[in-house]
């Protein structure tokens, strides 16, 4: 069966090669790293500056950088929300942000004529550089923010994740929630607001992406219509390394529910880490690709202990996060817990089996250009290159990366980030077996 797979896969990648969107990469005229790729398909662009200015950087202020970033769609110094929003529309562009531990960033997809793309890269470069951060604004966004605040908190899967990153990273930058949390988002003044966005999205924190229907004539335009128009700031520290986990955890929170939620594993890697490809490959074999994974398998398939058992890769600036999960009813939690730490502790000591490696192989360079099928997917995937320093040649790579993950390799990983004294686990769910 494992020489069916080998064959399978050596055709694969002898086929017809896919065609990686091809990256083209330069400083603007003001210093800030521009990432370009020119995709004619649809008379669209995508333009999206990331900053180092995620929650790993919120300090004691939790949740001031998520408040930051969703502020910027609160208007402009010239124009207040309600008047914003009517002048975006009249373009037919769109304007959204984002954020992580890691990242706050600002996107904008406009049509490629100059009629519409002037005046939506005019608003976007208002955005960024002089944002409404009055008091009226800061109510409103404090308000949003408290209702997902309060949505994650009855949500045991949401407080299951959180607790485990809290714990996973405990003494460092990563270990708070973005959103923060009540008590801290009602004590961040505006003072705090402006004092964060003067220090955190200056031209050393930031990185440009363009792509779309333009040329790169119009790309380095734009890029440099973008790099002068806010500071240039220092740049961010980088953030310290994460302590590693000495010894097991198991970590319970009472919560009134059916189902316990359970959250098992430790840290990851960073994607430049030689270890990386490796685990991309073992997490997909292990609980990466639903149904046909070892994890659903063992757990779900062959017991049904579980309604989904999974695992996943997260990785960031600062290691990361290796993680299997599930929800099981109460009642079945413990058998359901032994069966996952069991299967977790047979690959850190065994590996996978050739089987399940190679056709997790074939899965994730078969897959890999459906993730790459749309203008939003290449602008994502290219921000994270941008972002984390990788080679522009890195979607281009990916297929021959995985095709050269071996079984030593992998059970080498696995047995590194996978090791049962140092597993970390945490459930949310209720302390008793529900009564039907």
């Amino acid at each position: 069966m494992i020489g069916l797979w080998l064959l399978v896969l050596t055709f694969f990648i002898s086929g017809p090669a896919w065609a990686a969107p091809e990256i083209h990469s330069w400083q603007s005229e003001h210093g800030v790293p521009v990432y370009f790729s020119n995709l004619p398909e649809i008379e669209m662009v995508d333009i999206e500056v990331t900053f180092d200015a995620g929650s790993a950087r919120d300090g004691s202020s939790k949740g001031i950088s998520n408040l930051v970033n969703q502020m910027l769609l609160e208007g402009t110094e010239d124009l207040d929300v309600e008047a914003f929003n009517r002048t975006l529309g009249l373009t037919g562009a769109s304007i959204s942000v984002g954020s992580s531990k890691d990242t706050a960033s600002i996107s904008m997809r406009s049509l490629v004529d100059v009629d519409k793309l002037q005046p939506a890269f005019n608003l976007l470069r208002d955005v960024i550089s002089r944002p409404r951060f009055d008091s009226k604004s800061i109510e409103r966004t404090k308000a949003r923010v408290a209702v997902e605040l309060e949505y994650r908190a009855q949500s045991p899967g949401s407080r299951a994740s959180d607790r485990f990153a809290s714990l996973l990273y405990d003494g460092h930058p990563y270990s708070s929630r973005p959103l923060g949390d009540e008590a801290t988002i009602q004590n961040i003044t505006e003072d705090d607001v402006v004092r964060y966005y003067d220090t955190y999205y200056v031209r050393r924190n930031m990185v440009i992406v363009i792509v779309g229907n333009v040329s790169r004539e119009k790309a380095s335009e734009l890029a440099n219509g973008l790099g002068n128009i806010i500071p240039l700031g220092a740049k961010a520290k980088k953030l310290p390394l994460v302590k590693k986990q000495t010894k097991a955890v198991l970590d319970r929170v009472q919560f009134s529910s059916i189902q316990s939620h359970v959250r098992m594993g430790g840290l990851g890697v960073e994607r430049t880490h030689p270890h990386y490809f490796p685990l991309v490959v073992g997490n997909h074999a292990l609980g990466g690709n639903g149904l046909v994974s070892l994890l659903f398998r063992r757990v779900r398939e062959e017991r049904g202990l579980a309604y989904s058992a999974y695992s996943y890769l997260a990785p960031m600036a600062r290691s990361g996060a290796f993680v299997a999960g599930m929800q099981t009813d109460r009642s079945q939690e413990e058998q359901a817990l032994q069966v996952m730490g069991d299967t977790l502790e047979s690959v850190a000591k065994n590996g996978l089996s050739g089987e399940d490696i190679a056709a997790a192989k074939l899965n994730l360079i078969n897959g890999f250009p459906l993730k790459l099928d749309t203008n939003a997917e290449i602008v994502s995937y290219i921000s994270m290159i941008a972002f984390y320093g990788l080679p522009t040649d890195y979607l281009e790579n990916f297929q021959k990366s995985i095709a050269a993950v071996t079984s030593e390799d992998v059970g080498a990983a696995l047995r590194q980030y996978l090791k049962k004294d140092s597993l970390l686990t945490v459930i949310v769910g209720p302390d008793t077996p529900v009564a039907d």
